[in-house]
């Protein structure tokens, strides 16, 4: 799977309202009227994304919190996610 182009160090924008929930985020883009959930892998991920850590940073604290030969797919797919949904620059 081909990843869309991200920035070294990806960034949440700073318009979303993020509200918690009992298993992930919702997070309301009011430029563009959009609400999007993310399950708890994305909202680490998500957290993650601060302009401070790179891919590897994210990829290495998720693979801290879970034991899965799959940490590399889950936080690439989670990032290309973010990205295509207008959450993270």
């Amino acid at each position: 799977m081909k990843m869309t182009e991200l920035p070294d160090l990806p960034t949440k924008l700073e318009r979303l309202e993020i509200n918690p929930v009992e298993d992930g985020y919702v997070v309301f883009d009011p430029q563009t009227d959009i609400i999007n959930y993310l399950n708890p892998t994305s909202a680490v991920v998500f957290e993650l994304c601060d302009g401070e850590h790179s891919h590897s940073d994210i990829i290495q604290a998720v693979s801290d919190l879970y034991e899965s030969a799959f940490v590399d797919d889950l936080v690439a797919n989670a990032l290309d996610q973010l990205k295509n949904s207008g959450l993270i620059a």
